[in-house]
This record gives structure tokens, C-alpha cells and sequence, in this order.
């Protein structure tokens, strides 16, 4: 089971997507900060959320943060780095990013 960031194509289908394990979600979650606001949506592992175009600058800047902080574990910093471009490919092409739990 895996909690699926996507970028949703017109049919609604996802078109690109980031998988995200229980083991690499428990350390993100455990990385959060307070202040991490955006990145606390996705700390039901199992319910859906959304990230609004709009906030995908702030969405970034809080995953960088958080992958400094894991620099330790190269699986946990490869999801990061994917959900980061997958957040930098969204922004180009002006469109949310949805987190489907699987």
C-alpha cells in the first residue's frame, strides 16, 4: 500500500505520480515541523488531499526542509526529490497535485 501523489490528466486518470511507502511516510511525518502546514494534509496516511497550484512554491519549500533534515536515508531522499519535481512539473503546467491513498 502506498499514499500516490499525482498530477490528474483532463479524464481524471492520473498522468504522472510519486508513491510514497509506510516506511518513507513515517519518517516525512516525523520530519514535519509545527509550521509545515501544507505538508500535515497528508498525515492520514490512509485519506485522500490536495495541493492547489497556488501552494506548490510553499509545498516545495517545505519538502526541502524536511529532506535536509533526512539526509541520512537515500530512499527517503529519492521519494522527496520525486515529489519535489513532480510539484516543479505541476507548476509548469498550472495544475494541483492530488494525494490518493492507495
Amino acid at each position: 500500500m502506498s499514499l500516490d501523489k499525482t498530477i490528474l490528466g483532463t479524464d481524471g486518470r492520473p498522468e504522472e505520480q510519486v508513491c510514497i511507502g509506510l516506511e518513507n511516510f513515517g519518517q516525512l511525518m516525523q520530519l514535519v515541523d509545527k509550521d509545515d502546514y501544507l505538508l500535515k494534509r497528508l498525515s492520514d496516511y490512509y485519506a485522500d488531499a490536495e495541493f492547489q497550484n497556488a501552494e506548490l512554491d510553499d509545498l516545495v519549500k517545505e519538502l526541502l526542509v524536511v529532506r535536509d533534515k533526512g539526509r541520512n536515508n537515500e530512499s527517503f531522499l529519492s521519494c522527496i526529490d520525486s515529489f519535489v519535481a513532480l510539484a516543479e512539473r505541476a507548476k509548469r503546467r498550472q495544475l494541483p497535485i492530488v494525494a490518493i491513498a492507495d
